[in-house]
């Protein structure tokens, strides 16, 4: 199984996505590793998320070597 980062990302880009992966058993954050909130806002609706998606195991590994590298 694979991953994504994706650093450019609306929320209506990520809604569909985001309950595929759950349901599937995947994973996905935003990149500090934080849930993503799916209330429509103002400020949210603008908002371009930086995510990253994969398996628990992938998910984990992708989030440390982006928190090294930033």
């Amino acid at each position: 199984m694979g991953g994504c980062l994706n650093q450019t990302t609306k929320i209506w880009d990520i809604a569909a996505t985001h309950l595929i992966i759950r349901e599937a058993g995947g994973t996905v954050t935003d990149i500090d590793g934080n849930s993503i909130s799916f209330r429509v806002n103002e400020k949210d609706y603008t908002r371009n998320f930086t995510i990253i998606a994969a398996n628990p195991v992938l998910h984990e590994a992708l989030l440390q070597i982006t928190r090294q590298a930033v």
